[in-house]
């Protein structure tokens, strides 16, 4: 089998801890690649369960609000710190106003 193209790119997946972006976090980490998954606290279980199965090595869960600046730039001193650099953004979050 050729080498993954994802073979340690590091990427920062924003939200959906449950759904599409833990979905994409396993697809990366299965070939190759390293992920910080940042999602609302409320979303902590869900994000441990994922450290839990993809392991330390290739995965960090930071629980972030997403909508205040200062918890964003600590994902991404995080991510710098764990893995010297970022390379790809996804951003799962999806936000709905019932008027």
């Amino acid at each position: 089998m050729a080498a993954s193209k994802l073979k340690n790119v590091v990427f920062l997946i924003a939200s959906g801890s449950r759904n599409l972006g833990g979905t994409c976090a396993r697809n990366v980490v299965e070939r190759g690649g390293k992920v910080v998954l940042c999602d609302s606290v409320s979303m902590k279980d869900a994000g441990e369960e994922l450290q839990q199965s993809l392991g330390q090595k290739d995965f960090m869960f930071v629980p972030t609000d997403l909508s205040q600046e200062d918890d964003v730039r600590n994902a991404l001193k995080l991510t710098k710190e764990k893995f010297g650099r970022l390379d790809v953004t996804i951003n799962c979050l999806i936000y709905i106003y019932v008027k």
